[in-house]
This record gives structure tokens, sequence and C-alpha cells, in this order.
């Protein structure tokens, strides 16, 4: 994919690293053809829909920590993040990891998520999804995936990651028909 240059603040949307306001990208990207599209963005995307705000900062003075659920984002606002490998994130090349440490390839900093919560494999030009026995579950299409078990992903799978995050998983073919949508079926 065409590397997304806006990142939304981690303090919004609980995610770190290269990701993009849907809204933002379907405007730019919502006039190009579908040749021209699909030349240009070649990976897949999660369209997350469901995301935590994240918790306010704890003050330096000793107070006992109450976890609590983190508010959903808004109706109406949805983010890409690109299916695809960080450069120094991990050694787990066949891999593109998902979870809460800094060194998975999609960060996501809510508490929920395991600090290895899943990842994606692609073989053979198709996709999976795994999950290696995180805490609160991984599910597609609202199956929780079992441990070390992965998944074939369809076009436009419904990917939820603990209780936190809901997706899309679309393919560049689904994201061009997504953005060439008229603007009051788009997801943003």
């Amino acid at each position: 994919m065409e590397p997304l240059t806006t990142t939304p603040p981690p303090a919004r949307w609980g995610v770190s690293g290269t990701a993009l306001p849907y809204g933002t990208f379907a405007a730019a990207a919502g006039g190009l053809g579908r040749e021209e599209f699909l030349a240009r963005y070649v990976d897949p995307v999660l369209l997350v829909t469901r995301a935590p705000l994240a918790l306010a900062d704890a003050s330096n003075e000793f107070t006992t920590l109450v976890l609590r659920p983190a508010p959903r984002a808004g109706a109406g606002e949805a983010l890409l993040l690109p299916v695809i490998k960080r450069a120094g994130a991990n050694p787990f090349g066949m891999m593109i990891t998902i979870g809460r440490a800094g060194n998975n390839d999609l960060v996501l900093t809510d508490p929920s998520v395991s600090k290895l919560q899943c990842y994606f494999h692609r073989y053979e030009g198709r996709w999976t999804l795994s999950d290696p026995g995180s805490t609160n579950g991984t599910f597609v299409d609202g199956v929780r995936l079992r441990p070390d078990e992965g998944v074939l992903l369809r076009p436009r799978a419904r990917v939820q990651v603990a209780d936190t995050y809901e997706a899309t998983f679309l393919l560049p073919q689904d994201l061009q028909a997504l953005v060439a949508s008229p603007p009051g079926q788009r997801a943003g």
C-alpha cells in the first residue's frame, strides 16, 4: 500500500503506528480509477469501526489503579490500518503481528489487548488470522479463534480484537469498491 501519511493521535484511537482516518483516505483516493487505485494500493487493510478512546494519563501521585473499559470512538469515525510488515518491528518475518507490545506490526494500546494478540499470515495469495492464545480472544465473524489455529479470511470478514476493537478485513479491490461508492454509503 502506498504509505499513509497521517497518524491519528493514540489518545484518540488507542492505536500506535501507521493509520489514517477513513474519511481522509476516501477523499484523497476516491477520484482514482479502479486500475490506478489497485496499482497504488496493493496491501489489505483493517477498516476499524470501533476503537477505544485512551484512558487519561495517571498522575504522579500514589493511587490505586482501577481498570475500566475504555469509552468507544464515536459513530462514523472509521480508521484504516494497513496490514503490512513494519520494518524492524519483530523477528517474525512471515507474520504481521497485532498486539499491545511496541514491537508488533500493528500496535493497539488498550490494556485488554494482549502483548501478542493475533497475527496475519499470507500463503499462496490467501490470508489467514491466528490467535496464539490471547487473554481476551480474537474473533472472526463472531467466532472466537482457537489458540494457534488459523482461519482463512474471506473478503470483508469482521474481525474483533478482545472486546475493544472491531474491524473489517478489506482486500485492495474491496477498499476500492468502498471508496468508489456514493458518499452516503461510505464507512466514514
